[in-house]
């Protein structure tokens, strides 16, 4: 049997590119021998601002949370597409088309993970 740490599966690029309906596909890869990879995937905007306290610049993240997506797949590589609704469309053209993005992987065995991406609206 696999370890619990692989349930989650794997993230195969880190440059996401969204089509103009709002569509992301993730390649992912499920590395388990016997069994199903399920689970969830978050797609959140990070957002990184200054403030100044007393006489410090302070470095202050905030996220918002873009989309959500389940899946359910056996052993293998396979793609899930999340959509993003019309709100985080209009986000990601506000910041130039060009977003940090947080992806989160939860597989109930195992840990939740939070992946560093870049998201990028279509031309």
């Amino acid at each position: 049997s696999a370890k619990a740490s692989w349930h989650s599966g794997l993230l195969l690029h880190a440059k996401r590119r969204a089509d103009r309906r709002g569509r992301v596909r993730i390649a992912r890869r499920c590395t388990l021998t016997a069994g199903r990879c399920r689970g969830t995937i978050t797609l959140r905007a990070e957002f990184v601002s200054f403030r100044r306290i007393k006489h410090k610049r302070v470095r202050h993240v905030s996220y918002v949370t873009l989309a959500r997506a389940r899946f359910n797949h056996g052993k293998g590589s396979f793609t899930v597409t999340v959509r993003l609704g019309r709100a985080s469309r209009a986000l990601l053209l506000r910041h130039r088309g060009r977003l940090a993005l947080q992806v989160i992987l939860a597989a109930p065995p195992s840990k939740t993970r939070k992946l560093s991406a870049t998201l990028v609206a279509a031309r």
